[in-house]
């Protein structure tokens, strides 16, 4: 086709455009998606970088995961789909993108389903981010309500049941929230390529199933991959469903590499970079990983959506078969601990040194 002029991503980041282009370009990529599925696509890449804008208007782009549910021949052909009935259901894409994932396309279950794209359109670049991923409470919700209100932008929240076309209708304004921080703007280069989740299944499975003994050196080589911090706030999770909540996980799907990836890919999207046995050699800076954040992020909602807990707590389709409800709660408490400890140590080099001082007194 026509050679594109930028991507969405590029024109939101630089906030270019204003609210009525937004809408107008919102309502021609519901179109889009629309037509898809009418002839039996279903697109699982939907990224800002997957919309192209040629003379401004968008065009959806990149069709390397879809499902098909036709099994039209022409589309194996094409290179779109592959053969086998394996290969149109979602899951067996077992391929994402962190941020713009849905659950159902790298696993099962009933797992938080939105197109966040849309929200981008409808929010300034650092505000996107805050409202998807920043950790809040009441009072921060009510104070963003005020301001979504006065965009008449209260219908946000619709697009999680897939209704794009009420804020279209309803905005008058782009959200932006003042105290939205550039710490959630997630602007690493490498975080919305997209990944095969089984090879972080097989590297997360050599973190946190072997002995440690025999693990190749990449795997903890942090200049390689900067998950340390998810792969243990999983191992965690893993531990907790399974000794406090005492839930039986006959059909593994609580596992830790599947807690992982929900972790990564939709609570708190991460960079997975370099998780792999040949890592680009470019791909040398990697966003921080604060185990705090994340933690509040596991325990908290954020203004769109639930709390991580909640979200990984349905990674089995039915209720009967997830943990039961169940609330997270973390507190500050190692700082004190270690600085007891260091108090403890020294205190005891302390005694030890007056020991050996009067010992050699005594036998002088």
């Amino acid at each position: 086709m026509k050679k594109a002029d930028e991507d969405l991503r590029t024109i939101l980041k630089k906030e270019k455009i204003g609210i009525e282009k937004r809408k107008k370009m919102a309502e021609e990529i519901v179109d889009g998606i629309i037509y898809l599925k009418e002839i039996g696509i279903y697109h699982f890449d939907q990224k800002l970088e997957n919309i192209l804008l040629i003379d401004g208007i968008p065009k959806i782009i990149d069709f390397g995961l879809i499902y098909e549910e036709t099994g039209r021949s022409g589309y194996r052909e094409m290179g779109y789909t592959r053969k086998g009935s394996k290969f149109r259901k979602a899951a067996a894409l077992s391929a994402a993108t962190p941020g713009f994932a849905d659950q159902a396309q790298f696993t099962f279950g009933n797992g938080y389903e939105v197109l966040n794209l849309f929200y981008f359109l409808f929010c300034d670049w650092k505000s996107s981010w805050t409202l998807l991923y920043k950790p809040i409470d009441e009072k921060e919700k009510k104070e963003i309500d005020k301001i979504v209100q006065k965009c008449k932008a209260s219908s946000i929240h619709k697009i999680k049941e897939n209704n794009q076309l009420a804020i279209i209708h309803e905005i008058t304004s782009i959200i932006s929230i003042p105290s939205s921080s550039s710490h959630f703007c997630l602007d690493d280069p490498n975080l919305t390529k997209s990944v095969k989740v089984s090879s972080l299944k097989q590297n997360a499975t050599k973190c946190v199933n072997q002995d440690l003994k025999n693990v190749t050196k990449n795997v903890f080589d942090q200049k390689s991959s900067n998950l340390c911090v998810p792969i243990s706030v999983a191992t965690l999770l893993r531990f907790a469903i399974k000794n406090d909540l005492g839930f039986k996980d006959e059909d593994d799907y609580y596992s830790a590499e599947a807690i992982l990836s929900m972790l990564i890919l939709i609570v708190y999207p991460r960079s997975m970079a370099g998780l792999n046995l040949n890592p680009n050699q470019k791909e040398t800076e990697f966003q921080l990983n604060e185990i705090e954040l994340i933690l509040e992020r596991i325990c908290k909602k954020t203004y769109l959506m639930e709390t991580g807990w909640q979200i990984i707590r349905k990674l089995d389709w039915a209720e009967k078969d997830q943990p039961k409800k169940s609330t997270c709660k973390f507190e500050k408490v190692f700082a004190r601990i270690l600085i007891l400890l260091v108090l403890v140590t020294i205190f005891g080099l302390y005694i030890m040194v007056l020991k050996s001082r009067d010992h050699r007194e005594i036998k002088t």
